[in-house]
């Protein structure tokens, strides 16, 4: 690296033991789903484009830097090649475009482990009511990465915290790791109340948002009923363009939950659609 870091994330291990050593394989694990996902999501907030494999990233270059004496940490500088102001890259200088790629990091892994996606920054609502299906793609093509990452608490840490620019961008542990890792599909239906943020209407899925989960969980039609009809496809499709527009649009989903071994929502098998009103 010949040149000052545009941003820099750390990934700090936290061993049970004062030993200060990961095991070979978890950590080699643990680098591989760092480089992919950084650089997946930082390919995206630069250039609009989705890849699926680090080395296609363009207009950017991903790093690592040895961890300090006496700590286990990832540290993970990203320099930017094309610096031109006019671009999204060129504002990473004046560190707008810095805040965003945190802030969009920050999204993405809490909901790919199980956390709230509240956001305060007024670009991430933005992009989430204009450009759901996007983070759903990014964030589909980073899924495995995040249990790659947490690879290490299998033997001896006990926490991961990351940081982008300094401030806290998420807490892993071996409640995220399950979470992560494990599908249990429930064998009754649930009720859940809320609103659509993505639907493909080819698919059948989308992503729906659960009011007392506070965060966006993805559905998808059950394999033992029939497709969806156009009344239900036009009720996903209403919610959908009241939730852009900043308007109600609350519908009822029924189906079978898939939740994690603590219990979390995963993805709603639909059985059924009940618009409120």
């Amino acid at each position: 690296m010949t040149k000052h870091p545009d941003l820099e994330f750390v990934f700090k291990y936290n061993p049970e033991k004062k030993s200060h050593l990961l095991n070979a394989y978890d950590a080699a694990t643990a680098l591989y789903g760092i480089s992919r996902s950084i650089s997946i999501i930082t390919h995206y907030a630069i250039n609009g484009t989705i890849i699926k494999q680090a080395p296609a990233i363009r207009n950017a270059e991903v790093f690592v830097q040895p961890p300090n004496a006496g700590s286990f940490e990832f540290i993970v500088p990203i320099v930017q090649l094309a610096p031109d102001p006019s671009t999204k890259l060129g504002t990473i200088i004046y560190g707008v475009g810095a805040s965003y790629i945190y802030d969009l990091t920050k999204l993405i892994f809490a909901r790919l482990s199980g956390k709230s996606e509240k956001s305060s920054s007024e670009t991430i609502q933005n992009l989430q009511r204009t450009k759901s299906n996007e983070i759903d793609a990014v964030s589909d093509s980073i899924e495995e990465d995040i249990v790659r990452i947490q690879r290490p608490i299998i033997n001896n840490v006990c926490n991961i915290n990351i940081y982008g620019g300094g401030d806290n961008i998420i807490n892993l542990d071996i409640g995220t790791y399950e979470y992560s890792r494990t599908k249990i599909i429930s064998s009754t239906v649930e009720q859940f109340f809320g609103h659509v943020t993505s639907f493909n209407s080819s698919s059948g899925k989308g992503r729906f948002w659960v009011e007392n989960e506070n965060r966006t969980i993805g559905f998808s039609v059950h394999k033992e009923r029939e497709a969806l009809s156009k009344h239900e496809k036009g009720y996903l499709s209403s919610s959908l363009d009241a939730w852009v527009r900043s308007l109600q649009g609350e519908l009822i989903l029924v189906g079978f939950p898939l939740r994690s071994k603590q219990g979390l929502l995963k993805h709603i098998f639909v059985t059924q659609i009940n618009k409120i009103g």
